[in-house]
């Protein structure tokens, strides 16, 4: 291969590869916002909102401890009876430790920590697991695997 041709494939080479990191690096950023609304929703007291972070599909699944719930309103009942609906039943969600992996251009894993805590409970720890799919243009939970911290 003459020198010419060379620089013009490690060019292209190049330029796919930083057109695909500023994608990646788009979706990260779509993601957190994604999470960021999640959080604010929650905090505010607003399940629906911190719900708004998940595909509404029947494919939708959520693990914890020994149960499997399928389905975005299944999900949901779950958190309304865990944690009610208002700010002095939910109390204030934070996210910690965050890694995004992109798996695809339309869906990421996403691990993290979580923390809860409230005034009429104890302080609810652990560790999760999401993926993200790309769907109308939003960024949706469509499996979310949390674990307490049992101390």
């Amino acid at each position: 291969m003459k020198k010419p041709a060379l620089l013009v494939s490690v060019i292209l080479f190049l330029s796919f590869f930083s057109c695909a990191s500023a994608k990646s690096t788009n979706a990260e950023s779509e993601i957190r916002s994604a999470l960021d609304k999640q959080v604010a929703a929650w905090n505010r007291g607003d399940l629906d909102g911190f719900m708004d972070g998940y595909l509404q599909s029947a494919k939708t699944s959520y693990v914890s401890g020994d149960s499997e719930i399928h389905g975005f309103e299944a999900i949901k009942e779950r958190y309304q009876k865990r944690y009610g609906s208002d700010t002095t039943s939910m109390g204030n969600l934070t996210f910690s430790e965050l890694n995004i992996l992109s798996l695809d251009k339309n869906s990421a894993l996403v691990t993290g920590h979580f923390k809860v805590t409230g005034k009429n409970k104890p302080d609810a720890t652990g560790v999760f697991s999401v993926v993200f799919v790309r769907n109308n243009g939003k960024w949706k939970v469509i499996h979310d695997h949390t674990t307490a911290s049992h101390t």
